[in-house]
């Protein structure tokens, strides 16, 4: 190898470099389950068998509300659909008074206060539920 080139030289350097680094994240991403690992978070980490199981347990609490949570939505917008959808909503006036009506029907849905207010609420609780079931994989 000719060290006056400098193509070899830039691209032995390179590998060199390169290397270490992956190499380096490699290790992090390995399978272990010791009772010194961090399970939740990396200020929580539980050192008994006892703190460890009952750090799963909420994990797997936070699971069941979850579905718990997607379940009862399912069951709220089933029952504003059907209470909701036989509206009749106006849509236009004429000079002369009269109104262009719409009855409800499966494709007219409009927003309303007493729907989508608690539809977003609910979004939010299952949303912050599921990042917190999220932040474990991360350790």
């Amino acid at each position: 190898m000719d060290m006056s080139d400098p193509s070899t030289n830039t691209t032995s350097m390179m590998n060199s470099l390169m290397v270490p680094l992956f190499a380096s994240t490699l290790t992090k991403q390995t399978f272990h389950t010791g009772f010194g690992d961090a399970v939740f978070s990396q200020s929580f980490i539980p050192t008994t068998p006892a703190a460890y199981f009952g750090t799963w347990l909420f994990i797997f609490v936070l699971g069941v509300i979850s579905r718990a949570i997607l379940a009862g939505k399912a069951l709220l917008e089933g029952y504003w659909y059907h209470k909701h959808a036989s509206t009749a909503i106006v849509i236009n006036t004429n000079d002369d008074g009269k109104a262009t009506v719409v009855t409800g029907g499966k494709n007219v849905m409009v927003w309303r206060t007493s729907v989508d207010l608690p539809r977003s609420f609910i979004q939010l609780v299952s949303s912050g539920v599921q990042y917190l079931l999220y932040v474990p994989s991360l350790y």
